[in-house]
C-alpha cells in the first residue's frame, strides 16, 4: 500500500498511486489520486492543508521511500462523481529548475564535493551531500579546469557535467539527501530478496522481458584531447605530438568493423585520463543496451534474515529467469510503484551490476553478460 505522510499524520485511502524513481535522472516524481469517500473537505478534516511548500514522505507499506514536495493539486467534479490528485517530485527539485548563475566560478583546486557544495551554497540550496562513490568524488579536478557554467544552464546539467568526469551518478535519497553514487556492489543494500522464475522453484514474477538494443553500440571508442601548449614542459612533448593526443579502445569484436564512435573533449586530458573516459563510455553504453524488466506483487518483501525490505534504485538483486536467460547479480535501474483497483504493484528495470563503475576496458569486453547472450 501506498500512503502519504505529512507533518506526522499519514493520509491512505487512496485509489490509484504512482511513484517512480530511477538511476537516470536526479529526483523522482510521484501522483495520488482519490474519490470515493475521501472527499476534499474530509482531507482537510484529517489535517491535509497543502500549502505550496508542504513536504511529503510517501511510504510503501509503511516503509519511506521518498520525500517530495506537493507541487500540483487537482480536483474534477460533476453531478456524480469527483477525483482529487496529488503530484510532485522529490525535494531536489530545484537542483533541475533552478538555473546557476554565469558568475559562479571555481578553480580547478578542489574535487567534485567540494564544487557542489560550492554552487549549493552560491546558489542558497540547502541540501545535505551523502559520498557514496568509489574515491573519484574526493579527486581534485585537472590542474587548468576552471568550472564555470553556461549562460542559463542548469543547476544539474552543470553538476552532471563535472560528475561525469568523475565517473558518479547523482540521486536523492528516500530522507531527499543529494546522493553521489556507483553502482550497488559494496556500496548500498545488498538484498536478500531473490527473484526467480524457474521451473519447480518458488516464483515471485508476475512477467518479465528483455530488451536488447545494439544500435548504440561501437566496434572501437576513441576520445581525443585538446592540445595544452601550456604544458608542453612538463609532459615533455612537442606542440605537434600535444595536439595528437587521443586513445581508442581495443576492437569489440562482437560489433561490425566500421562501427566507430569518436568524440574530441572540450579541454585538455592527458592519456590516462582519455583511457577512463573510453572505458566509461563503453561501459555505459555496453551496460545499457539490455534492460530486464519485471513486475513484482507488492510493494515491500521479506528477505532471507525475515525482515520486511523494499526494493530501492542502485540496490544489487539476485535473478535467475530461465525464459529471459538471466542467471547473475543485477543493478536496480528504475523502479516504479503502482497502486490501483487491480492492487498493489512494482515494476523494475535492472541493468548489469557494473553499469556506474568505472572499470578497464578488457574487463568490459570480456563479461560474457554485456549483451551479446540472447
Amino acid at each position: 500500500m501506498l500512503e502519504l505522510k505529512i507533518k506526522g499524520s499519514i493520509f491512505g485511502g487512496f485509489t490509484e498511486a504512482r511513484v517512480n524513481k530511477t538511476m537516470k535522472a536526479l529526483c523522482g516524481e510521484f501522483e495520488f489520486l482519490a474519490g470515493g469517500d475521501l472527499t476534499y473537505s474530509k482531507l482537510l478534516e484529517l489535517g491535509l492543508i497543502i500549502t505550496k511548500d508542504s513536504i511529503v514522505e510517501i511510504l510503501a507499506d509503511g516503509i519511506k521511500i521518498m520525500t517530495a514536495y506537493i507541487e500540483k493539486q487537482n480536483i474534477e467534479y460533476s453531478d456524480n462523481n469527483y477525483s482529487i490528485s496529488l503530484s510532485g517530485r522529490e525535494v531536489t527539485c530545484d537542483i533541475v529548475d533552478c538555473r546557476i548563475s554565469t558568475s559562479f566560478r571555481k578553480t580547478a583546486t578542489t574535487d567534485f564535493i567540494q564544487l557542489t557544495n560550492s554552487v549549493f551554497n552560491f546558489e542558497k540550496l540547502k541540501y545535505s551531500i551523502i559520498d557514496k562513490s568509489i574515491n573519484s568524488a574526493t579527486k581534485n579536478f585537472l590542474s587548468l579546469d576552471i568550472q564555470a557554467p553556461s549562460s542559463g544552464e542548469a543547476v544539474i546539467d552543470f553538476l552532471n557535467k563535472y560528475a561525469m568526469k568523475k565517473y558518479c551518478a547523482l540521486m536523492t535519497d528516500e530522507n531527499g539527501n543529494f546522493l553521489i553514487a556507483n553502482s550497488g556492489k559494496g556500496l548500498s543494500e545488498l538484498s536478500s530478496y531473490k527473484l526467480r522464475n524457474v521451473i519447480g522453484i518458488e516464483n515471485n514474477i508476475w512477467k518479465g522481458s528483455v530488451n536488447y538494443d545494439f544500435s548504440q553500440l561501437y566496434n572501437t571508442y576513441t576520445y581525443q584531447s585538446i592540445p595544452n601548449y601550456q604544458d608542453i614542459i612538463d609532459s615533455d612533448q612537442t606542440p605537434k605530438q600535444q595536439s595528437n593526443i587521443q586513445y581508442t579502445s581495443n576492437p569489440d569484436e562482437s560489433i561490425r568493423v566500421g562501427r566507430n564512435f569518436v568524440e574530441v573533449e572540450s579541454e585538455s586530458y592527458t592519456l590516462i585520463k582519455l583511457k577512463d573516459r573510453v572505458s566509461w563510455k563503453m561501459q555505459t553504453q555496453i551496460a545499457n543496451s539490455r534492460q530486464y524488466n519485471v513486475v513484482l506483487d507488492g510493494h515491500s518483501f521479506i528477505d532471507d534474515n525475515n525482515n520486511k525490505v523494499v526494493i530501492k534504485p542502485n540496490q544489487l538483486i539476485d535473478i535467475v529467469d530461465e525464459t529471459c536467460n538471466i542467471n547473475e547479480t543485477m543493478l536496480v535501474n528504475e523502479i516504479i510503484y503502482s497502486m490501483n483497483s487491480s492492487g498493489n504493484s512494482i515494476s523494475i528495470e535492472l541493468v548489469q551490476e557494473d553499469a556506474y563503475n568505472l572499470i578497464s576496458e578488457n574487463i568490459v569486453l570480456s563479461n560474457k553478460f554485456y549483451g551479446s547472450q540472447i
